[in-house]
């Protein structure tokens, strides 16, 4: 696995009323500039989701710089997904 970026990018979709981020999950790289991470709130219609002036390609550094709870989580592998867990106030692991 290569080494994480700070400019690496990722997904981030712009919600409707700018929630913090509360579902992440991983993707396979669309490229090598891309870390594979997507970020939402969970309140995005299929609408929102495929409006390109509604995603923004960002680094994770950026994102870090506004919101470091998933910090912990930046080098799990493709394929895994988060919810962020009010009460424990951590992004717990999502089972398929």
């Amino acid at each position: 696995m290569r080494q994480w970026q700070a400019w690496t990018a990722c997904v981030v979709i712009l919600t409707r009323n700018r929630l913090p981020c509360v579902y992440l999950y991983r993707e396979v790289q669309d490229n090598s500039d891309d870390s594979g991470w997507r970020f939402t709130a969970n309140d995005e219609s299929d609408d929102d989701i495929n409006d390109s002036a509604k995603v923004a390609l960002v680094s994770l550094g950026a994102v870090l710089s506004v919101d470091e709870r998933f910090m912990r989580l930046r080098d799990a592998p493709a394929g895994s997904a988060y919810a962020y867990d009010h009460n424990t106030r951590k992004f717990m692991v999502l089972e398929e």
